[in-house]
């Protein structure tokens, strides 16, 4: 019996390279998707340091034994002081809008995390019926709705 080998001919070698290195670019583009599908945009709260001092200048509150205290002469009520640190905690989970511009100027407020020494710098301005909250050292700026100003700034709280 003769020993007959299935022999491929250039041409057949040239389609199978080409086949080849089709799927595997077709492979990597797939999981390149998916990689990139999987990323989250916005933090979990897992992943977000706990937010330990609020300092507005006059006010400042602190996270202490698992609720919010007032730490100033002047008095807000633990409620209102509870409302304002949820609420600054829940914006460093939202997402941000892009910096159109510099830092405006504003009202600043001094943001302290468990993880970090030193102060999270933000101004707080208003402008066409709404409160914008800019991250000086992220360029994050966050848009507030007028009307809900009142659940993150104490000064206000007082003029109910």
């Amino acid at each position: 019996m003769s020993n007959k080998r299935s022999r491929l001919t250039r041409q057949q070698w040239l389609n199978l390279i080409i086949i080849s290195v089709s799927a595997m670019l077709l492979l990597s583009v797939l999981v390149g998707r998916l990689i990139s599908n999987s990323t989250v945009d916005s933090a979990s709260p897992s992943q977000v340091p706990r937010l330990t001092e609020i300092d507005f200048g006059d006010i400042q509150l602190r996270f202490v034994s698992e609720s919010w205290q007032v730490v100033s002469s002047k008095k807000i009520s633990i409620q209102q002081a509870k409302i304002i640190g949820e609420n600054w905690q829940a914006l460093l989970l939202s997402r941000s809008q892009p910096l159109k511009s510099g830092v405006p100027g504003g009202k600043t407020v001094l943001l302290y995390l468990s993880t970090l020494n030193q102060p999270v710098v933000s101004k707080v301005s208003y402008s066409d019926k709404q409160m914008l909250v800019t991250f000086a050292s992220t360029s994050q700026q966050f848009s507030i709705p007028y009307s809900e100003r009142i659940n993150y700034m104490p000064e206000l709280s007082n003029q109910k």
